[in-house]
């Protein structure tokens, strides 16, 4: 058997720290039963788009965790996505090559037994970037030279309910993209999409493959969907042969963080413009040799 951890929107940042004691305890209720490998899977910092100092923060903060973790960029990490724009901060090529300097390729793979495990970045959806098309090529064929199981990870989710759905964008992929995808994981026979973002715990299906919502490790959406569960905690996947199992695992001592509240319900548009919160860890000293 094999396990695999996903965490979620951590929302790391060294001046605005409101998040980083949650995320300790998470990280010390990973290492407690390590598993093989750890998805950590976008919205890994506050202000990634404008602050480079965040994305330093948020990496040296995934340190903390033993296992091999592989990243994936959410829009507080590396902009937002045409149509997908909220907090004017657009997806850039620069923002891209930022992030990638720190965390790596913004797509792989990973085999876990007979599972192929993929992941892509959903912020590159709809730019017509040649790192768009790029990622369109991998992914066809990383799924067609595959003969098992495979899973995908993102980090916002293919859909909000499934096919033909209103346009949501501060929520899905764009709908241009939502079939396309869709299609050829269908094509591929894939399990399963897992997805954060949202801040909020679903599974749901759509034409058989599974929708995994993984929750935050930072705060909680003032207003869950209808059928979500808001509660902070992280994923975790066990894989035995061509099966899995995925379970919701809380973690004590969480605190509960409403993001309205910490905005002072409307003071503030925008978390990045809170008064700042330092962390008081003395993070720019090496972490476990890096």
């Amino acid at each position: 058997m094999h396990r695999l951890i996903q965490i979620s929107d951590t929302h790391l940042s060294a001046q605005h720290g409101f998040f980083f004691d949650n995320f300790q305890r998470v990280a010390t209720a990973i290492n407690a039963a390590p598993p093989d490998i750890v998805v950590s899977s976008g919205d890994l910092s506050v202000n990634g788009p404008e602050t480079e100092e965040d994305l330093d923060f948020a990496l040296w903060a995934h340190h903390l965790i033993e296992a091999p973790v592989r990243f994936l960029p959410g829009n507080h990490d590396v902009g937002e996505e045409p149509g997908g724009e909220h907090l004017d901060q657009p997806i850039t090529h620069h923002r891209l090559a930022v992030y990638q300097e720190r965390f790596g390729p913004c797509r792989w793979r990973e085999r876990l037994g007979d599972w192929l495990l993929l992941g892509i970045n959903s912020q590159l959806f709809n730019t017509g970037f040649s790192d768009e098309d790029d990622q369109w090529q991998w992914l066809d064929a990383e799924l067609s030279a595959h003969r098992g199981p495979v899973g995908l990870f993102l980090h916002k989710p293919l859909f909000a309910e499934g096919p033909g759905e209103a346009p949501q964008p501060a929520t899905t992929v764009s709908p241009r993209v939502q079939g396309r995808l869709h299609d050829l994981l269908l094509e591929s026979g894939a399990r399963f999409v897992a997805c954060g973002h949202v801040h909020q715990r679903q599974t749901f299906s759509v034409d058989g493959i599974a929708h995994h919502w993984c929750p935050s490790t930072a705060f909680q959406p003032a207003a869950p969907r209808d059928g979500c569960d808001p509660a902070l905690g992280f994923l975790e996947y066990k894989f035995e042969g061509n099966q899995y199992t995925v379970e919701f695992r809380s973690v004590r001592g969480l605190d509960a963080w409403v993001l309205e509240h910490i905005k002072e319900n409307g003071k503030y548009a925008f978390l990045k413009d809170v008064p700042p919160q330092p962390v008081t860890v003395d993070w720019r000293r090496p972490q476990n040799g890096v």
